[in-house]
């Protein structure tokens, strides 16, 4: 089983180091103000923390460099969140990144650049709910590597500060119940998504 260093519950980023089981570094900062426990559910050899980012506890500002009104941009005093729709990244089903892919990424690496050098990042990819669990948790991840490598390749991350997680289908922010055909698609629109997880060296939890 893979060892999953990265919990968030309730505003707080937990960041310390751990090997995984494929000699990877994976960081993450534990609080001293308080014992944070996250929920976990189980995927296919791999057990992950339960990841929510509410609107109330992490509230949705503006960035001057990110202009396209799908990306959403959250943040608190602990963590800034900036999520990406799949659909501008990637071809539906696919991890290889999409010639479209440009301008979000541009935009999202030009306010990492200008705002975050430096910080802990973390690439969260998510699914939406068709197809199984576990070809939905290797697209996420193939997805959230991706990312990672296209940031990368423009010189901004350092990789020892930087991991990625793939969820697949299991952390919705829509369910794909009580919904007509419509509207099943705009959840999984919603659903499909990479998160960019940010929390600054010089803040301590």
């Amino acid at each position: 089983m893979v060892s999953i260093a990265a919990s968030i519950v309730a505003g707080n980023f937990l960041h310390s180091t751990t090997i995984n089981s494929e000699g990877s570094l994976i960081g993450y900062q534990q609080s001293q103000a308080q014992e944070v426990q996250a929920l976990s559910v189980e995927l296919p050899q791999q057990q992950v923390p339960i990841v929510r980012f509410p609107r109330d506890v992490y509230p949705v500002v503006k960035l001057s460099e990110i202009t396209l009104p799908q990306i959403q941009v959250q943040a608190n005093k602990h963590l800034t969140i900036i999520t990406i729709p799949t659909r501008l990244l990637f071809k539906c089903g696919e991890h290889q990144m999409a010639a479209k892919a440009e301008k979000a990424l541009n935009q999202v690496s030009q306010a990492i650049d200008n705002r975050y050098s430096g910080s802990w990042l973390q690439i969260l990819g998510h699914t939406d709910f068709r197809g199984s669990s576990k070809e939905n948790f290797q697209l996420s991840e193939q997805r959230a590597v991706a990312v990672q490598q296209w940031l990368s390749k423009k010189g901004l991350l350092d990789v020892s500060m930087v991991t990625t997680q793939g969820y697949g289908k299991s952390q919705p922010i829509v369910s794909n119940t009580k919904f007509d055909c419509f509207t099943r698609d705009i959840a999984r629109q919603k659903n499909s998504r990479i998160e960019i997880v940010i929390q600054r060296l010089d803040h301590q939890v």
